[in-house]
């Protein structure tokens, strides 16, 4: 759309595949901190909840101590969490990267600065197409005279985040003995079978498919006015984009994107390793899109090659390595590893190239995308609303186990109590059991200067007095045992000190 002065775009961008941009470290949720795991689930905790329940000193004693698994070990983690997740695939790490969001709604966005970097690249890509690769400050000025400037990005917020796990596809070999593999540790360790567990690392992203609004403007009146006064240089390639029509613009980033995957799907097809077949398709996926509408790739995992313009050698094949182990071809920077977000397992795996997005102008998207997201978003809420009924139920039934448990233990002590009890009671001994000395039950009845008086619970003895030396005396009644022996002559023989029961 062309305003006075201005080229307006402006539509909706959609998710194709996770998309994250990274926000503050200090936001990055820390497990034993900020979530557990549990059968599989990721429980954010709700802390203020867990304080309430255990009181501060106790919880921050936990907490500093790095045991909050320990504490929490035995209440109903539903009931403390303000979210949980559950269909992470693969090993969960020590943290979770967070997106970054709305400062005010809370809601994730990718923010103009980012959107205009991925643009950045493929216009530079562009401009340079048919000359020499230069530095950046060569093509598009000094931050004083850059042209970029004449090119305003909004942020663009969408409405929803999910969370997914990455893995590095990395290649592995020697120059052109090169293969693809996957890599499980962080030093090394890289080989061609694909392991859910190892050297993943799970991302907040934006959630496939979502859309938001977005408005991207070129101020051609100000462009005109600073190449007059000499503060930006321009040429023919700056003409088309700077000054260009809207569907001129869309066409630069169309055309950039089908060579770009092009080479991305040779890279795969070249340096396969197991499961890089579900890749291609994926790639493949990828073209079909950019064909209808044009992809731009950004955030993390978007690579060094549409970081910086895809400019080099035409390819993204590698034939030597080079310092800090990166790939190179015919002596040129072309990198070796690739970070893909993977969900699912066994025949449901599948893997995504990340950071692609679509972008969509109003017509294309009230023409062939609207009804899809409506649907989509009905089903996402319907499922949610079938999620929240099964964690209620699940819930209700964890809650009714723990119930049950505390039951039984209770029951359990109780029955540890009485016979704690009962084994404190005096049992009476078989008078006839007593050739051999052994522990009898007594009750004391007196103290007789440094002897204590008992009468055993002995059959035959039961109603007799019997004293043994006890200087400290006992109160009356205080059930003891004491060591007996009977004799020939049928009396008993009291020996050593009484003990209590």
């Amino acid at each position: 759309m062309n305003e006075l002065g201005k080229t307006v775009i402006s539509g909706k961008l959609r998710i194709v595949t996770p998309v994250h941009i990274g926000g503050a470290q200090e936001k990055h949720m820390q497990k034993g901190l900020d979530y557990l795991t549990q059968d599989g689930k990721v429980y954010f905790l709700d802390e203020k909840r867990l304080i309430n329940h255990f009181k501060i000193e106790k919880y921050s004693t936990f907490l500093s101590q790095g045991k909050l698994d320990q504490l929490c070990s035995n209440i109903n983690l539903r009931d403390y969490s303000y979210k949980i997740v559950n269909n992470i695939s693969g090993e969960i790490g020590s943290d979770i990267k967070t997106n970054i969001k709305n400062a005010l709604s809370n809601k994730p966005i990718i923010p103009g600065s980012s959107l205009k970097g991925g643009l950045r690249s493929v216009f530079y890509n562009y401009i340079v197409q048919n000359n020499p690769p230069k530095m950046e400050v060569d093509v598009f000025g000094k931050i004083s005279e850059d042209i970029f400037r004449f090119l305003i990005v909004n942020d663009v917020q969408f409405n929803e985040t999910s969370y997914i796990n990455t893995k590095t596809y990395n290649l592995q070999g020697y120059e052109n003995q090169l293969k693809g593999g996957w890599k499980h540790e962080l030093k090394g360790k890289t080989n061609s079978q694909f392991k859910s567990s190892g050297f993943t690392f799970p991302h907040e992203v934006i959630s496939m498919d979502d859309v938001g609004d977005f408005k991207i403007i070129i101020n051609k009146t100000a462009l005109d006015l600073a190449s007059r006064a000499s503060k930006v240089k321009t040429n023919q390639f700056f003409e088309e984009i700077f000054k260009g029509k809207e569907e001129d613009i869309l066409r630069i980033l169309q055309t950039y994107m089908s060579a770009y995957l092009l080479k991305e799907l040779d890279f795969f097809t070249k340096y396969e390793a197991d499961q890089s077949n579900i890749i291609v398709d994926e790639l493949n996926r990828l073209i079909r899109l950019n064909e209808q509408a044009p992809l731009v790739r950004l955030g993390l995992g978007s690579g060094y090659h549409a970081m910086t313009g895809d400019t080099h050698n035409g390819t993204h094949e590698i034939n030597g390595i080079g310092n800090r182990n990166r790939g190179l071809f015919n002596g040129q920077d072309s990198s070796k590893s690739r970070k893909l977000a993977f969900k699912g397992s066994g025949e449901n795996l599948q893997f995504y190239p990340m950071g692609f997005i679509q972008i969509m102008t109003d017509e294309y998207y009230e023409n062939h995308y609207k009804a899809t997201f409506l649907k989509r978003n009905e089903e996402l809420a319907n499922a949610e609303k079938y999620q929240l009924e099964k964690e209620k139920i699940e819930s209700l039934k964890l809650a009714d186990e723990i119930v049950f448990k505390q039951k039984i233990e209770l029951q359990k002590l109780e029955v540890e109590k009485l016979a704690l009890e009962e084994a404190k009671k005096p049992k009476m001994t078989d008078y006839v059991t007593l050739t051999k000395a052994q522990s009898v039950d007594a009750v004391v009845v007196g103290q007789n200067g440094l002897m204590l008086k008992f009468m055993p619970f002995v059959t035959g003895f039961d109603d007799q007095v019997f004293e043994i030396r006890y200087p400290a005396g006992m109160p009356n009644d205080t059930i003891i045992m004491v060591t007996c022996q009977s004799t020939k002559s049928k009396s008993l023989i009291f020996s050593g000190s009484p003990k209590l029961k």
